[in-house]
């Protein structure tokens, strides 16, 4: 928190699969959710995402019980949202965005490239514009 406003979600190693420390700064509507949530936490409870003041324990069950609330379908078998794509879509749009493969890394907490590239979908634009960009060197003399 920095002047009343959440600016990070800060992870302890404890909490993250490789034990180190983990920092991932929050913008936009991000930055507001957080905010909402941190308001209408309990009177004297210290965490941000519980239920009913008791830390959660299992993110999958968790997931399930919000996608069921929102009236959403959860997992892979009901041909519902599935969590870790929300990792693929963050990962992918990204790399669309023109962002560094470390800085992604570093936001989403893979310490390999190998991990990271794992979620990073190429998508049909990107695909389609290098081979144009390949084509158009090729038919100039370029290659």
């Amino acid at each position: 928190m920095e002047k009343g406003r959440p600016v990070a979600l800060v992870y302890r190693p404890a909490q993250v699969k490789q034990r180190t420390p983990h920092e991932v700064p929050l913008v936009g509507r991000a930055q507001e959710v957080v905010a909402e949530l941190w308001k209408a936490r309990q009177l004297g409870c210290r965490l941000l995402f519980h239920v009913n003041g008791k830390p959660l324990r299992e993110l999958k069950s968790e997931w399930r019980k919000a996608c069921e609330a929102a009236g959403l379908t959860a997992g892979r078998k009901g041909g519902g949202i599935v969590l870790y794509n929300l990792r693929h879509s963050c990962l992918t749009n990204l790399a669309a965005a023109g962002v560094p493969d470390s800085t992604a890394r570093a936001i989403s907490g893979h310490k390999t490239d190998s991990a990271h590239k794992r979620y990073v979908i190429t998508q049909a634009a990107a695909k389609s514009a290098a081979l144009t960009a390949m084509s158009e060197a090729v038919a100039s003399g370029k290659a």
